[in-house]
């Protein structure tokens, strides 16, 4: 009988002991689902100040040259592509909480996108880039731009002392899935 009592008293023992750590986790969780918002936010912020001033500054200043005019160009593109990747994690942030949003998704369209958005910083490199016909995906478009520019970027810096730069993006429609792959010779 003590033998039983004492199994029963740690078992229970136990239970508490989880449920006190269970009540902690969905806490810390909570806490954790609140903080990209507030990230997003201050972040998006910065980045609208940017695009603001730079068309201040296009307003104000009339006689910019034709290169200071493509300076705020590449200026307004850049604080555009890094709120686009801001929305882009909180919307990946919030992938445990809600479906993805599987469409068609035209990977020739985004790869031209990405190319646009990191020529600011491929300035004064020789960059050869090698673009296959890509077929289209089905998936998320969000965390597809994302994957695939991660992967450009990637390949970008460890190529950064080449000249030429070699960066080739290619696709294939298997079976079931389709297979994207970004080379460098970096």
């Amino acid at each position: 009988m003590d033998f039983r009592t004492a199994i029963v008293n740690f078992v229970l023992r136990r239970a508490e002991e989880r449920a006190e750590l269970t009540s902690q986790l969905q806490r810390s969780n909570r806490e954790l689902e609140s903080f990209p918002y507030s990230v997003s936010h201050d972040l998006r912020a910065p980045f609208r100040h940017i695009v603001g001033y730079t068309q201040l500054l296009r307003d104000r200043e009339q006689s910019l040259s034709a290169q200071s005019q493509h300076y705020l160009d590449s200026i307004n593109e850049a604080a555009g592509s890094a709120g686009q990747l801001v929305d882009d994690l909180l919307s990946f942030s919030q992938l445990g909480r809600a479906a993805l949003t599987m469409a068609p998704v035209d990977m020739q369209k985004v790869v031209q996108e990405i190319v646009r958005s990191v020529e600011p910083d491929t300035r004064g490199r020789q960059i050869e880039w090698r673009i296959q016909p890509l077929p289209s995906a089905n998936g998320d478009a969000a965390l597809l731009r994302q994957a695939l520019y991660n992967l450009v970027d990637n390949a970008l810096k460890y190529s950064r002392d080449r000249s030429p730069a070699i960066i080739e993006i290619s696709g294939e429609q298997l079976a079931s899935e389709c297979v994207y792959t970004v080379r460098d010779n970096g």
